[in-house]
């Protein structure tokens, strides 16, 4: 709570907003009895909440923990990859130059490849088949470094042309190629596992979630009814506004310290009551909001007809006691609520108003689309990574990889392009998209000698270093975003091909999300 502000009391109409029909524990109990075995049953419904939350927390925690053991997993399969990827580069360029540069990061992959795989062997002992498929694994990298290492003596000892035959003899080919296929395998069970395992964390969480929800319902429920019985079966007015004093006080003391927004409107949507975890989580303070339209101070005016969504929660439509919807914080800031909504009764049985207890989600929903953005990069370079393999065909290659890009990635378009000679000028040769308009839109920016040197293209290869755009549609780096409107692209990124230490070209991705690129996703298509 800020210093001076005071917790916000319970409107006396509080009372009266409870459903009707508490009945007596006892038909002889006096009211005073009746509120306080109601508190201390709200207590101990709390306690229950509070120990079954903590437990949830500690399977959630455990389930994390199998998370982050299958991305270790995945990350030293991608790295293990990568090293033979390395290793055979390495030994075909020192076959068809002869230069020892070649071979400066031969011995670093094969060092890369032991450490990976002893690694991996630790983190799969659990697991006997992925551990039959690393043991396959580890056989197969056994032969493709004493394939490599014969190739690169051939061709110290008998020359070019005894290395090449070597190399055609088509046996290397066949080991790389079964290489991938483990690894793909052994990739696809970590991702299902990966899959399951984070479904098990979000499960986990939402059933701890849910039962401190319910249980804290269940107690407000409890509680608000054990006020209402005071207030209204005393025998005499003094003693029933005490008791009436001292609910509306402990109703807002616990409020007070749960960690879910409350709120209460009237008829008219005036706020009536918040509690203090709703206050921190807008930034206003009780004085500055109670009494004002929680529609126009809350709700974005982006969601469309405000008045006709709580006309159906007055109404008691099913489709309005629960849902996902967005508020607004004192700065501008928007924070995703999941909402339980119920209606307020007056002893007659009419609606004079509602109340609402809401979960943020905000941050688990942005960590749920990490996950989703993340998921698709992997598979991309999965794919990718398989086909740098397979094909030998520049333009094969490009052209395959932007339909991997569009079909695996889930990305709106993908095009490659490269610095022609003699004039440097940039050459699209690649590119997949669903919106074909789009796809020739960039073609026809790139072919432009007066706004293809002012590309984020052209930028990228010319700085050497990767470009990214998470809001195309507002960037001034953009050109056509009027195109990227239409065609539905939120975010572009643009990767430099770079060998030798030259810029040759450019890979572009654009995704349809809003900030899609992140330093992860950045990282995995940097490989």
């Amino acid at each position: 709570m800020r210093p001076g502000n005071r917790v916000p009391r319970i409107p006396r109409r509080a009372a009266e907003m409870v459903p009707a029909g508490w009945r007596a524990v006892k038909s002889r109990a006096t009211p005073h009895l009746r509120a306080r075995i109601a508190f201390g049953l709200g207590v101990l419904i709390l306690l229950f909440v509070g120990v079954i939350s903590y437990r949830g927390v500690l399977l959630a925690r455990e389930s994390e923990n199998r998370v982050s053991h299958t991305q270790e997993v995945l990350d030293d399969l991608r790295a293990l990859s990568l090293a033979i990827v390395t290793i055979e580069a390495s030994s075909r360029g020192f076959v068809l130059t002869g230069g020892d540069p070649f071979l400066a990061s031969y011995g670093p992959a094969i060092a890369s490849v032991g450490m990976h795989q002893a690694s991996l062997r630790i983190l799969v002992q659990d697991n006997p088949g992925q551990l039959r498929r690393l043991q396959l694994v580890e056989a197969l990298t056994a032969q493709k470094i004493a394939r490599s290492q014969g190739v690169i003596a051939l061709r110290r000892s008998g020359g070019f042309n005894a290395a090449l035959a070597a190399i055609e003899t088509g046996i290397g080919t066949r080991i790389s190629s079964d290489f991938q296929a483990l690894i793909m395998q052994m990739q696809g069970v970590e991702r299902g596992l990966l899959v399951q395992r984070s479904a098990d964390v979000a499960r986990r969480l939402w059933q701890s979630k849910a039962i401190a929800l319910l249980g804290v319902s269940l107690a407000l429920l409890i509680i608000a009814a054990a006020a209402w019985s005071v207030r209204y079966s005393g025998n005499r007015r003094v003693t029933a506004e005490g008791a009436q004093r001292e609910s509306e006080r402990r109703f807002s003391e616990m409020l007070k310290h749960v960690q879910l927004a409350a709120v209460m409107l009237d008829d008219k949507a005036r706020i009536t009551y918040c509690n203090e975890h709703l206050l921190r989580l807008t930034g206003w303070t009780a004085e500055e909001i109670v009494g004002r339209d929680w529609l126009e101070l809350f709700i974005p005016a982006s969601r469309g007809n405000r008045q006709d969504a709580f006309a159906r929660l007055l109404a008691n439509l099913p489709e309005a006691w629960h849902g996902d919807h967005e508020i607004l914080t004192r700065s501008g800031k928007r924070r995703l609520m999941r909402w339980n909504n119920s209606l307020l009764r007056a002893a007659g049985g009419a609606v004079i108003g509602t109340a609402s207890i809401g979960e943020d989600i905000t941050d688990s929903k942005i960590a749920q689309d990490r996950i989703v953005h993340l998921n698709r990069v992997y598979a991309t370079l999965g794919r990718i990574n398989a086909l740098i393999v397979r094909v030998r065909d520049r333009d094969e290659l490009f052209r395959e990889s932007c339909q991997i890009a569009i079909d695996a990635g889930g990305f709106l378009a993908a095009m490659i392009s490269v610095v022609g000679p003699p004039s440097s000028k940039i050459l699209p040769v690649a590119s997949a998209g669903r919106d074909e308009a789009l796809v020739a839109a960039i073609k026809r920016l790139l072919s432009s000698a007066d706004e293809a040197p002012t590309t984020m293209v052209a930028h990228a290869i010319g700085g050497k270093v990767a470009l990214v755009s998470n809001d195309s549609q507002n960037d001034p780096r953009v050109l056509i975003g009027k195109q990227y409107a239409e065609a539905g692209v939120h975010s572009i990124a643009v990767l430099p091909l770079i060998v030798a230490g030259e810029a040759k070209g450019a890979l572009a991705l654009y995704a349809s999300e809003k900030d899609f690129f992140h330093q992860e996703e950045m990282n995995l298509l940097a490989e």
